[in-house]
């Protein structure tokens, strides 16, 4: 991680350092390194134990933005144990692996790299045996950089069904209601994959309340029953923006399939990421209040705290809330969810001078932009206005991007290997 932002006030330093430390502890590898420990041939994860001396091979499987970060950890602890393995990865976001297959694929919008990804990952599953250990670290982002569609489905279809869907406004549960009916690998098609082997799933959970069928949108659990696709097409508009194929196989019956069982052991979720921004920010003296409810709108995801009066209006106060809003998508402009909630607290918070407002990814990427956020302060609307940017222009077309790059608030990270949805940092010094 290579953290560029610039910090203009002394609230805005605070925020700034207490997102930085808890990046660095939510590493996947430190995760890794903190819940797994290894004696001779014994391996504990957690509360589950494992003995290695009934395997004849081990191996590192994964999907996700943070999965090359978890399965360098796991590296560290079992080396000389183990057997050629295989982690899928956003592109760029790589890690020094010894003993895995390395492949970079596309996200949020799956391209042919994702198809070849997902096959070599059932190619993978398909030679292992019933003597055979996967360790499979999943994060947030497989949904994307893993597919093979069912037939009948192309990758043009995948491509417009998830542009719709990210611009639709939808939460992630509802958009993965729809791709887990368009996959060979979701809901449960990689646990039918490795059916011969022992598998043992190691999570970053990037959604509420850790739902294994929507985290990486299931590969390893059956589709949730109470996830109706048709549902979700009529809420959010989506049958004339889907092509008619894909509408047919969504309105199809479709009938429940076996998919064997497999140990999940959640390592981490977007509460560790709120508990360890809150400790550090006790750490630097302040009064601290947390909160799990960052959700809806991005515009106006600050609306639930001022409404319980959870905005910081002390000095030395600060609110750490998590989650991940949505952005409906009306304009044409360059931005991200955290870039909007951050462009709408510029507007809320102009001229204070003792605030300061972070709000960016965990993984280091808001939207399809170069950078992870934005942290604003009450002097970041003049400074946009005076190089020629509108605030409330930029959340009409969902412009923040240029918003905040006027501003001089942008937060760019690069890969941080991790991924817990997002992290919104209010300080008053």
């Amino acid at each position: 991680m290579t953290l560029q932002a610039t910090a203009h006030s002394p609230a805005a330093e605070i925020a700034l350092e207490i997102y930085r430390r808890t990046l660095e502890e939510i590493r996947g590898d430190h995760l890794i390194q903190a819940h797994v420990a290894r004696t001779g041939d014994h391996l504990r994860i957690k509360d589950t134990q494992l003995d290695l001396t009934q395997f004849d091979r081990v191996m590192i499987a994964g999907a996700g933005k943070a999965s090359a970060s978890m399965a360098l950890g796991l590296e560290s602890i079992l080396a000389d144990r183990l057997s050629p393995g295989l982690i899928i990865t956003k592109i760029s976001h790589l890690e020094p692996l010894a003993h895995c297959q390395l492949l970079e694929a596309a996200h949020p919008i799956p391209d042919q790299s994702s198809l070849d990804a997902g096959q070599a990952m059932l190619d993978f599953a398909a030679q292992t045996t019933e003597r055979d250990l996967v360790l499979f670290v999943l994060s947030g982002g497989a949904s994307a950089l893993m597919e093979q569609p069912v037939p009948g489905v192309t990758l043009q279809d995948l491509q417009q069904a998830s542009q719709a869907l990210l611009a639709s406004g939808a939460t992630i549960t509802s958009i993965n209601a729809i791709r887990s009916r368009l996959s060979k690998i979701k809901a449960g098609g990689l646990a039918r994959a490795f059916d011969r082997a022992t598998v043992v799933v190691l999570i970053m959970s990037d959604v509420a309340q850790d739902n294994l069928a929507v985290i990486g949108s299931g590969p390893f659990v059956p589709a949730n029953p109470e996830l109706d696709p048709v549902q979700v097409l009529d809420a959010y508009n989506l049958r004339a923006l889907l092509p008619p194929r894909v509408v047919d196989l969504l309105e199809a019956p479709s009938h429940p399939v076996s998919v064997p069982q497999v140990t999940h052991i959640i390592l981490a979720n977007a509460a560790t990421m709120g508990e360890t921004a809150k400790r550090i920010a006790i750490e630097r003296g302040l009064s601290c209040f947390a909160s799990n409810s960052l959700s809806g709108e991005a515009q106006r995801a600050l609306d639930i705290y001022q409404a319980k009066r959870l905005l910081p209006t002390n000095p030395g106060t600060a609110l750490i809330a998590y989650g991940e809003p949505t952005v409906t998508l009306k304009g044409k402009g360059l931005g991200g969810r955290a870039q909007e909630v951050a462009c709408a607290a510029a507007i809320q918070y102009a001229g204070d001078p003792k605030i300061a407002v972070l709000c960016a990814g965990s993984d280091g990427t808001d939207g399809p932009t170069d950078a992870a956020g934005a942290l604003i302060d009450g002097q970041t609307l003049t400074r946009a206005q005076q190089n020629g940017q509108d605030a409330h222009r930029a959340l009409a077309e969902n412009d923040t991007y240029h918003f905040h790059e006027a501003g001089d608030s942008l937060i760019k990270t690069g890969p941080t290997g991790s991924n817990l949805t997002d992290l919104l940092i209010v300080v008053r010094a």
